[in-house]
């Protein structure tokens, strides 16, 4: 093999190995593969094509995936590349689990699966027990779910790096929160309880010692969601809206945008234990009103239960019977939804018994994973101070900046205002992936606390926005030096091409989405 076709081959394998991880340049990577063979060596094209349709399925473009991985599975087939067939299945299966034909999903997983214990791959044997998991937890089977990642718990901890680890364990802690509900729905709130404490111990080993800054926005989303409302369902309101309202952020940061509805319900459900019945009212309705079309009916569903329970706590019986009925129907939906899957069901997951932990196994494991309250109060101490920072940037969180600007103006203070906006943020993101966009970010926050140390407070606003604020006389050369100053930035090494475009204006402090007069 000449040298050229030599570098191709480690480039198409590369862009496999990024395709789920970095999709966009994965696909520029496979791309240019198979561009400097002329597309005529038919081993680099099966790396190539494998990694393309692995990337679509990856950023949701499931049509083009599906096209791309048909070209790929005949290519591997015929060159028999057991590693690239056995990926092939995978991208297969998840885009047949995302498009709602777990049938097909887990045929191509069965094939996978075979094909990664047949070349000793454990990295794959556990991302193919993962995603089981996550069609098991949709079929609400999470008694098999749990099973799941608890064996790929054990492949990612001798194979995978941390990561990977801290994604499994993220998941796995989601199931017993899922567990949790069932249990307090079937009036067990015992049960429920030690559920949500293994959960809640998780969470607290997953974070220790994580370095919230770097960590990937969903790891953070999923982390914080799931540690709110197993507190919420510990009794611990108040505990609990810390960590949703940090969940929020992240999803807000990572695009997650179906679990926004849970969040914001779970949030309104913490003032229904706390007795504050207006506001989780208002929060419930906000929930389900402004809820995404890709939210999970279970989702909703948990949403119009407690909103029935807070009409019913107001006196309101007559919404209270209309949002129960609301909840009962939907919950009758996603049943239906289950048993007509079941019917077209055979055994699909032959061959599962011999990679996953016993029950006895995980009997064990889940009497380790209850929390000291030693260990919750440190955790929460932690979030407090997380509580006050944009995770991402550094910078001061919205938040808390904004309950600051609210103590000024209380007091009387002259307070300036202005907002720092990325205006072409969307376009790096599409360009040059999301990692890229967030060392943006990084940097954006970086020239905008230097323009403002001593003079302002600056916080992250939005998806591209920061806020600033100060109490000082307004001098407008601080402002004007940002612009110049990400001129300057070394943007050049992050991409040869990345060029930032910034705008500032100034806005009015208690409503910063309107123009100063």
């Amino acid at each position: 093999m000449s040298e050229q076709l030599e570098q191709a081959l480690a480039d198409a394998h590369s862009a496999l190995e990024l395709s789920s991880r970095v999709p966009h340049q994965a696909i520029s990577l496979a791309t240019d593969a198979m561009s400097a063979t002329g597309n005529s060596d038919p081993m680099i094209c099966a790396y190539a094509m494998a990694a393309i349709g692995s990337a679509y399925a990856m950023i949701g473009s499931f049509d083009a995936a599906e096209r791309v991985l048909g070209e790929a599975i005949n290519a591997a087939y015929s060159q028999r590349i057991p590693y690239v067939m056995a990926r092939v299945h995978q991208s297969r299966g998840w885009v047949a689990h995302c498009q709602g034909r777990p049938v097909d999903a887990f045929s191509d997983w069965q094939s996978a699966l075979a094909l990664f214990r047949q070349i000793r791959n454990t990295q794959g044997t556990a991302w193919i027990l993962n995603h089981y998991a996550e069609s098991y937890n949709q079929l609400g089977l999470l008694d098999r779910a749990i099973q799941c990642r608890i064996s790929a718990l054990d492949l990612v901890r001798a194979e995978e790096g941390p990561e990977a680890y801290r994604q499994v364990m993220a998941s796995l802690a989601n199931d017993y929160i899922q567990r949790a509900w069932d249990h307090l729905e079937s009036d067990r709130p015992g049960q429920a309880k030690v559920q949500a404490q293994i959960a809640t111990a998780l969470i607290i080993e997953l974070m220790n010692g994580l370095e919230v800054v770097d960590t990937p926005p969903r790891l953070l989303e999923i982390s914080y969601r799931t540690m709110g409302e197993a507190l919420l369902i510990q009794d611990r309101p108040e505990e609990a809206r810390v960590n949703l309202e940090l969940a929020h952020a992240a999803a807000t940061r990572s695009g997650e945008y179906k679990t926004e509805c849970r969040i914001a319900a779970c949030i309104g459900y913490s003032f229904l234990e706390a007795g504050q019945h207006d506001d989780a009212r208002e929060e419930l309705l906000a929930a389900i009103e402004s809820a995404p079309h890709e939210t999970p009916n279970e989702d909703l569903v948990l949403a119009y239960a407690w909103l029935a329970r807070c009409y019913e706590a107001l006196g309101d019986h007559a919404n209270s019977y209309q949002s129960l009925h609301k909840s009962v129907v939907l919950s009758h939906i996603s049943r239906r939804a289950i048993d007509d899957f079941w019917s077209n069901m055979h055994d699909a997951t032959i061959g599962l018994a011999e990679t996953l932990r016993g029950e006895q196994d995980i009997i064990e494991r889940e009497s380790e994973w209850i929390y000291s309250d030693s260990q919750l109060g440190s955790f929460m101490e932690s979030m407090r101070q997380f509580e006050q920072l944009d995770t991402l940037t550094g910078v001061t969180s919205r938040r808390f900046l904004q309950k600051q600007i609210a103590e000024w103006i209380e007091s009387g203070e002259s307070v300036t205002t202005a907002i720092v906006s990325i205006d072409n943020l969307d376009e790096i993101n599409r360009r040059f992936a999301r990692k890229i966009g967030d060392e943006v970010l990084r940097g954006i926050g970086t020239v905008v606390g230097a323009a403002m140390h001593g003079y302002a407070e600056v916080a992250r606003y939005s998806g591209t926005e920061f806020l600033i604020a100060t109490t000082e006389p307004r001098d407008d050369a601080q402002f004007n030096g940002i612009v110049p100053s990400a001129k300057e930035f070394p943007w050049l090494a992050l991409d040869p091409d990345l060029t930032v475009s910034l705008s500032v204006r100034f806005v009015q402090p208690h409503r910063p989405s309107l123009l100063a007069a």
